[in-house]
């Protein structure tokens, strides 16, 4: 995993398994400043992880970060609702997976630009209405 750090890539000597499945919220909270992409998916992928942070990783500029709070199963449903509107279609999908996600995020999915995000949506909905 390499960072980086005043222009120079680096490999930061931190522990992604700690972060993600031990760092107290204080530790959380610096990590998620972190200008390393690996780091923020690990805090926003942790158990420990306050909303507050979920909420700021869920505007992160990375992809992958975005991805990984759209999959925490702590991940409150209005910050879903947010995600199921971001542009990369992988968030939208991945959004479809939370159990956290309501009912009318997915219908609005239905309506997806992204033709897997739609389908994914529509099963979504046959198995909640079933």
């Amino acid at each position: 995993m390499l960072c980086t750090y005043n222009g120079l890539e680096v490999i930061p000597n931190i522990n992604l398994k700690f972060v993600k499945n031990f760092a107290n919220q204080k530790e959380l909270e610096r990590y998620a400043n972190s200008n390393c992409v690996e780091i923020r998916k690990a805090v926003a992928s942790s158990y420990n992880v306050p909303v507050t942070l979920l909420a700021k990783l869920a505007k992160d500029p990375d992809v992958e970060v975005k991805k990984s709070v759209a999959i925490n199963p702590n991940t409150p449903s209005y910050i879903l609702a947010k995600l199921a509107k971001d542009p990369d279609s992988e968030v939208r999908e991945l959004v479809l997976y939370n159990l956290n996600t309501p009912e009318f995020v997915i219908k609005h999915l239905t309506n997806d630009p992204d033709k897997k995000v739609r389908e994914e949506a529509k099963s979504m909905l046959r198995i909640l209405n079933s």
